[in-house]
Parts: structure tokens; C-alpha cells; sequence
């Protein structure tokens, strides 16, 4: 460790093996004839190898560049407003892109300050947060801290952002946090392949969206409804796998990111307004698939993820996806959390494929009388073939963020 004063630092010693004085070792340096040069870093060299399975298969290698992270963060230190006053409340995971890069580089590039917490606890968080003006997070630390008695607007009197990644945040969730705090949750999207690809506008922050896709970042929907994007903060392949690469791109170089999307966009062929269509969405989107082009130009709308394109379940030959099932089960006042799942292993007669909600209530009645309200309130909000599967109830839904 290099430090202006030993004495001073003293105590270090039991935690370091050397400690040197600043002024001694910038003397001695000029002394002594480097044994290695330094090498010269191209925006095209691989910086780092992180690895990743998403939702499924074996985990892969990605290699994102030092051109890539440099990009991505630009992006967002402007479109967060990042300056060298801001204190940036760390807590994320550091094996993970969200807590090694997107959050870490913002501070980085923009000479800010970084609190560093080994790991998130509600407790450490109140502590930390009248001392910070940025906090990023996953939903389960929002909607712990929500639940928390001491968290109240007295302690955010620093605070100017709240950003969500890494997980779907809910609209109850958003809307709770803006009662109790007057601030809006800015949400975003992104994944290891290309870190953040759409975050909502600093003064537009709409819940259920993760916004409007980065500067540099073209978007757009192919004909099965999945997001693909052309961007300069896009990794440079999987590791010893150009297989698998060149599975993930289309022929004009869009990566495939597998994730289902909608985006609120009125006046151009295959947007809408989602608010519009309510109970219809789906049939509506399958009539649209027809009518996309794989050349269309970059959306710039707001987005909307409906979620994974292998979650997608198919259930008497209808469309059913999971995340939009979700959203509408943790609106009901009585449900915590929901995840819906799609079964195969015991294929239904009719339907082979049917949809399994996992959920987990706050009501105290009986599961038989939960699960009658439950399907109730659904049925005034989705179809019919959205709404018949098989509910079941527990007391905890984890969550390894």
C-alpha cells in the first residue's frame, strides 16, 4: 500500500504486507529501469471473460472489451446525470455485471464516490443511505427496505436516484416506494452480452418499463416477438465457442438476445399503445408478428419485456407468457410474490403444457378460499386459457440476489 504518511497508517501493517511512503517510492521509482514495458490497450482487446448460463444450459464465457465497457459506461453516467459529487451506495454482488461494471464504472468515469458494503442487509442499507445520492439495487432489496419501519423520506434527504436492474420490478413495488419515498425508481435492462442495453429517461421514469434503448444502441423485434439490438457495447464473442457466437447473431449482425419485448410506440407497423389492448395484447401481438421485417429500423419507444422466450408456455395451443400472468397476480392485495412456471413432465390431456403459479399469499384464509379469490381477480383481467392452471401456495419465494 502506498500512503503520504506510514505513521499515520500504521495499523495497516497487520493487514498489509508493505506499506510505503508516497514520496520515497515516487524517488526511488525514477532509479530503477522498468524490467516490462507497458503495453498499449486497443478498444478491441478482450478486458475480461465474464461467465454466464442465463436462463439455461452450461455457463458461457463472454468476452466484453475495453471498448464495450468504456462505451456502455458513457452512455450511462450521462443518461443518470452521474457528476463528481455523487456517493454511489454499493451492494451488489461483485461476480455479477451489475455490481462489477454497470454500477462500479459510473463512479469510475465520472471520479465519484463509492461506499462499499460487503453484501446487502436492510440494516447496513438505512445505515448507509443518508450519506448517499445514488443507490442501485435488484427488486428484493426495494421491497425489503419498503417493509422496513425506519425507511422513510427523513433518511433519503441526500438521495437523488434509485436504479432497478438485473430482475423484473413490479408496478405495486414501484408504486409503494413512490408513496412512501416521493422517488420514482428508474429502471433499466441489460444483460452480460451487453451490459445496459435501455434504461427509462432520468425525468421520465414509467413504471413497468425498462425504457428507451442507450445512445448507440439500435432495437428492434423480429417476427416471434424477440428483442434483438446492434451496439458497440455488445461483447466480442463466447470464449473458444464461435459456434455458439454465430447462433446468437442474424445475418445483418443483430444479437439475439432471447428475451420477449412490446414497445409503446404509436404510428409505425408493429408498435402500439400496451395500455390499448388490455386482455386482447396477445392475440393482438400474434397478428403483428406477421407483419414484421427483420430490416425495420431501430424503435425508440418505451419497452416493455414480457420475458424469456424459452419461458414461454404453451398451453392448449395458446401463447401464455409468464411474466404478464405475474404482473397481474402481484397487483391482487393479498399476494407477496408470484412466479408461473409451465409443467410438461405431466402433459394435461387437453391442454399438454399447463400453466403452474407459484405463489406466495399474505391472506389467512384457507388455500381453498385463496385460491378461489385469486382466480376470480384474474379472470376480470385475462383470458380464460391465461387463468386455468394449477395455484400453488408457499411461504417463501427465493430470491439469490
Amino acid at each position: 500500500m502506498v500512503t503520504r504518511s506510514v505513521e499515520k497508517d500504521s495499523a495497516l501493517h497487520e493487514f498489509v504486507t508493505n506499506v510505503v511512503n508516497e514520496k520515497k517510492l515516487s524517488v526511488e521509482s525514477k532509479n530503477v529501469t522498468a524490467e516490462l514495458s507497458v503495453e498499449n490497450v486497443e478498444n478491441d482487446d478482450v478486458a475480461c471473460i465474464c461467465y454466464t448460463s442465463g436462463t439455461t444450459g452450461v455457463p458461457k464465457g463472454v468476452m466484453l472489451t475495453h471498448g464495450s465497457l468504456s462505451t456502455n459506461a458513457e452512455a450511462l453516467v450521462d443518461t443518470w446525470r452521474f457528476t463528481k459529487d455523487d456517493k454511489l451506495l454499493h451492494m451488489l454482488p461483485f461476480y455479477h455485471v451489475h455490481g462489477m461494471f454497470i454500477s462500479l464504472n459510473c463512479s469510475l468515469f465520472s471520479h465519484s464516490t463509492v461506499l462499499w458494503r460487503e453484501h446487502f442487509s436492510v440494516d447496513n442499507c438505512l445505515k448507509w443511505l443518508p450519506s448517499t445520492t445514488v443507490m442501485m439495487g435488484v427488486p428484493t432489496y426495494y421491497s425489503r427496505l419498503v417493509s422496513a419501519p425506519e425507511f422513510n423520506r427523513e433518511l433519503l434527504s441526500q438521495l437523488r436516484l434509485f436504479v432497478c436492474g438485473s430482475a423484473p420490478l413490479s408496478t405495486p413495488l414501484w408504486v409503494e416506494f413512490k408513496s412512501r419515498t416521493g422517488h420514482s425508481i428508474l429502471e433499466r435492462y441489460g444483460m452480460t452480452e451487453a451490459q445496459v442495453i435501455c434504461s427509462n429517461p432520468y425525468d421520465d421514469r414509467r413504471p413497468g418499463s425498462v425504457g428507451m434503448p442507450l445512445a448507440d444502441t439500435k432495437l428492434r423485434i423480429n417476427r416471434e416477438g424477440v428483442i434483438e439490438i446492434k451496439s458497440s457495447s455488445l461483447f466480442a464473442g463466447y470464449w473458444n465457442d464461435p459456434v455458439k457466437t454465430a447462433e446468437e447473431f442474424t445475418v445483418d449482425k443483430y444479437f439475439i438476445t432471447g428475451d420477449l419485448g412490446l414497445v409503446d410506440e404509436d404510428g409505425e407497423r408493429g408498435h402500439y399503445q400496451r395500455k390499448k389492448l388490455g386482455r386482447y395484447e396477445s392475440a393482438f401481438r400474434d397478428l403483428l408478428s406477421e407483419e414484421f421485417s427483420e430490416e425495420q429500423s431501430s424503435l425508440s419507444g418505451f419497452l416493455h419485456i414480457l420475458g424469456r422466450r424459452k419461458d414461454l408456455v404453451i398451453s392448449g395451443g395458446f401463447n401464455v407468457y409468464p411474466k404478464e400472468v405475474e404482473d397481474c397476480m402481484n397487483r391482487l392485495p393479498d399476494v407477496e410474490e408470484s412466479a408461473v412456471i409451465g409443467m410438461s413432465s405431466v402433459p394435461h390431456k387437453d391442454l399438454g403444457e399447463v400453466v403452474v403459479a407459484v405463489v406466495h399469499s399474505k391472506s389467512s384464509a384457507s388455500q381453498e378460499e385463496n385460491e378461489q379469490a385469486i382466480i376470480s381477480a384474474l379472470r376480470k383481467v385475462l383470458v380464460e386459457y391465461k387463468v386455468g392452471g394449477i395455484l400453488l401456495f408457499i411461504s417463501l419465494i427465493c430470491d439469490l440476489m
